[in-house]
């Protein structure tokens, strides 16, 4: 269904008709040029597009089924590409049996380089195929989020350490630990695998390098690839945190069996995940007097009834503010008059995984049913520092004392300072830092009556904006 959808968009999003500059590129480097082709979408005067490096896999090229058809579906959607081939392939300088992994990432490297300073490109993602898949893990890691914007990969092959330390590469055995010195022949003679290939890949960090990165990543791999396990682009998923992982049934190692319908959904990734350029409008419709404040928290707050009984209640107008003070805008009901006559309260921050629960206690008034906590399923403790419950299923809670209230007619703003916060461990590092990717946190849309999960890292906070010169 999701490869149908994709499809589907692409075919709209072709119907722009972009047109297009395809130029053939030598980059020259330190090792030789690099030969590439680059295309281009048609871009107004002082305008930038992003652009996408697509790197081809061992013994490939860069006029490759899979690199051509996403130049082909990037550049209707208005996203350039540059596909090149690698060190000792194609056009590119050097001889195959030099040809190392970390000598293509450098490879890589200079094209990222020379495309990153052309004035027309607002940001690079890398896309690799196979070899060329590892090589854009490795380089995405090296580099890290925002430098490269997003990733994909196609069949990654990671299994190429674990096939040098077998001492077995596309089907030719050899000695590991004493590879010839004159390398290893391959298809029958046609390219000879250079020994230290071998030598270079016992050493290769890949998933370690490559988990350094920390942004979008998508992963496509058929269950009926012979060459590399999808095991091995699983593990990529398990490593990206938050990436889009794709099992096709029945591909094989080159997409043959239906090579659009994966470029397509490659291609409406890299759409949604890179630049917005364009993507406002200069015309504004003004809403009104309505209070429109997105995100609000989704919090339960806790207090005691005068006979001791645990009080619950569901509220989204909540916010920080102070160093240690956060501030309520509530209606007059019960848990209003336990706040001020017992001075105290938590909040207690719902995660995903009890979103039922919340919003029950939201629907039900705890006058008409006193019994709504245990009808929730809730497991009640009393706080450490405050008179007042929390519930053990939400992950965080803040325990408060009331410091003011004012009163505007119909209930008021309380304001409580907070004097300790404690967390389930679930959702803390080794370190005990809290971990919001774990406790994966609700916000409320008021406008549409709905609850959405905190989601994907877009950027690192007071580092992401250096990028701006």
């Amino acid at each position: 269904m999701l490869r149908r959808l994709s499809v589907i968009l692409l075919s709209m999003l072709i119907a722009l008709n972009i047109s297009a500059e395809n130029k053939k590129i030598t980059i020259q480097t330190s090792r030789g040029g690099i030969v590439a082709d680059m295309a281009v979408p048609s871009l107004a005067s002082g305008a930038r597009c992003p652009v996408v490096l697509l790197m081809h896999g061992f013994s490939g090229t860069r006029d490759g089924k899979v690199e051509k058809a996403m130049a082909e579906k990037l550049l209707s959607v208005g996203i350039a590409s540059v596909r090149f081939d690698f060190d000792g392939h194609g056009e590119s300088y050097g001889k195959f049996e030099d040809m190392t992994v970390p000598l293509e990432i450098e490879d890589a490297r200079d094209v990222y380089e020379y495309v990153k300073a052309l004035p027309w490109v607002s940001e690079v993602a890398l896309c690799g195929h196979s070899q060329g898949g590892v090589v854009a893990s490795m380089l995405a890691g090296e580099l890290e989020y925002p430098k490269v914007s997003a990733v994909v990969l196609f069949a990654p092959a990671a299994v190429l350490r674990d096939d040098c330390i077998r001492g077995s590469t596309m089907g030719a055995s050899y000695d590991p630990l004493d590879p010839p010195a004159d390398g290893v022949p391959l298809f029958g003679g046609a390219l000879t695998l250079g020994s230290e290939y071998i030598r270079t890949a016992f050493s290769l960090d890949i998933y370690q390098t490559a988990g350094k990165y920390k942004g979008p990543a998508c992963i496509l791999h058929g269950n009926a690839d012979k060459v590399v396990p999808y095991s091995y682009g699983e593990r990529y998923s398990l490593v990206w945190a938050g990436s889009e992982y794709h099992l096709i049934d029945g591909e094989d190692h080159g997409f043959t069996k239906n090579l659009d319908g994966a470029a397509a959904i490659a291609t409406e990734f890299l759409h949604r995940k890179l630049s917005k350029a364009d993507s406002y409008s200069d015309e504004r419709k003004n809403l009104g007097a309505k209070m429109h404040f997105v995100p609000n928290p989704v919090v339960i707050i806790g207090t005691y009834n005068d006979d001791g009984t645990p009080n619950a209640m569901l509220a989204a107008w909540v916010g920080q503010t102070g160093k240690n003070t956060v501030t309520l805008c509530l209606s007059p009901h019960r848990t209003t008059v336990n706040m001020l006559e017992k001075r105290s309260f938590t909040l207690s921050f719902v995660d995903a995984d009890h979103v039922v629960e919340a919003d029950y206690l939201g629907s039900v008034s705890g006058t008409k049913v006193p019994d709504k906590v245990d009808r929730a399923g809730l497991h009640v403790a009393r706080a450490s520092n405050v008179n007042a419950p929390y519930f053990k299923e939400f992950p965080l809670t803040l325990e408060c004392r009331v410091v003011n209230f004012k009163d505007d007619g119909n209930g008021g703003l309380i304001t409580g300072e907070v004097v300790n916060v404690s967390a389930d461990p679930r959702i803390l590092d080794e370190e005990g830092n809290l971990q919001i990717a774990k406790m994966r946190p609700l916000i409320y849309d008021d406008t549409n009556k709905d609850y959405h999960v905190v989601g994907d890292v877009v950027g690192k906070a007071f580092s992401i904006g250096h990028n701006i010169q």
